[in-house]
């Protein structure tokens, strides 16, 4: 079913407000600490596909460095979810 286009522009902006704020409270909550890790809670890559990271994942894990845009940044509420990143070059 297509929407009439009042709608649709409506829904659209709603859309786009709340991605807006969900970013708003992750920029808030992606800190760094003093060893350059940076909390991370899940979503788009936040960096460059292209940058060299380390993650730390939620099993306490820790990878080697590697290109960001090979990780999976969204969370699934198991082990393998990124909780941490440190840009590494």
């Amino acid at each position: 079913m297509k929407l009439p286009e009042p709608m649709k522009q409506l829904s659209d902006d709603y859309i786009r407000g709340w991605n807006e704020c969900l970013q708003a409270v992750r920029d808030m909550n992606n800190t760094e600490d003093k060893d350059g890790w940076i909390s991370w809670g899940g979503g788009e890559c936040p960096v460059k596909d292209t940058m060299s990271i380390r993650v730390r994942f939620r099993n306490g894990c820790e990878s080697g460095a590697g290109a960001a845009g090979c990780c999976a940044w969204n969370h699934v509420q198991d082990g393998s979810d990124i909780v941490a990143y440190k840009v590494v070059g």
